[in-house]
């Protein structure tokens, strides 16, 4: 009886403090259970002791793992999908294949012509932003000179890209370095020589579009015939990436 006594307000006392806490706490039914089962068999300090413990161990538990749930975060969406071709852009292309038309003007003391033909070039990027270009462009004066000759103009060469990507206009630079090639001989000297090419442009391309139309403006500087040459190239190009 005794040890009812002792019991008693402790059920008490848990029977509040179930009605008080969240849904997780265990319900009074469990608690008055166990009271009966520790009273019956051990002294009223023991069962006092060994009911704290019951009552308390689940809460406990279940506070850990919502503080576990709500630390964990969400899942990781992994790697976002493709969002649109660009030049170099990672999530879309690394190469880049253009073609198209290109007036050339040579201007030297034994050769001054306007010509006309094709541009074409290989980009590739291992970055984003910076890429690998191969370049070549050719092309034929309509008009003849000295003995009936037309003028052939033949450039070829690799370099640095650069490419500031927009939504829909990207402007770019290059800078390239290789040979030159103009046709027709003279006693000037040789028609194969060095030449740098250097300039840019800007790609125009609808959202998702592989395929950009490229305006492009250069100035070529070229060692032929004994002596330097100033000469600029503007082309319109269709790219593929």
């Amino acid at each position: 009886m005794k040890q009812w006594l002792v019991a008693a307000p402790v059920l008490l006392g848990m029977a509040c403090a179930a009605r008080a806490q969240e849904p997780a706490l265990p319900s009074l039914t469990a608690i008055v259970s166990v009271s009966a089962n520790l009273a019956a068999h051990a002294t009223p300090s023991a069962a006092a002791d060994a009911m704290s413990d019951s009552v308390f161990a689940q809460p406990s538990e279940n506070l850990s793992a919502a503080f576990a749930s709500e630390n964990s975060g969400p899942a990781d969406p992994g790697p976002a999908g493709e969002t649109r071709s660009r030049s170099g852009d990672v999530d879309g292309h690394r190469l880049e294949m253009g073609l198209g038309y290109a007036f050339v003007k040579f201007r030297s003391s034994p050769i001054n012509a306007a010509m006309n033909g094709l541009n074409s070039e290989v980009a590739y990027f291992p970055k984003s932003n910076f890429g690998i270009e191969a370049n070549a462009t050719t092309s034929f004066g309509p008009h003849e000179i000295f003995d009936r000759e037309h003028p052939k103009f033949l450039y070829y060469g690799a370099g640095g890209k650069y490419v500031e990507h927009r939504a829909t206009w990207d402007p770019w630079a290059h800078v390239l370095a290789g040979g030159v090639h103009m046709f027709p001989q003279t006693a000037a000297g040789s028609m194969n020589g060095l030449a740098v090419k250097f300039g840019g442009g800007v790609d125009y391309h609808r959202d998702d579009s592989r395929i950009s139309l490229r305006l492009e403006g250069d100035f070529i500087r070229s060692q032929l015939y004994s002596q330097g040459q100033n000469n600029f190239m503007f082309a319109t190009s269709f790219v593929i990436r």
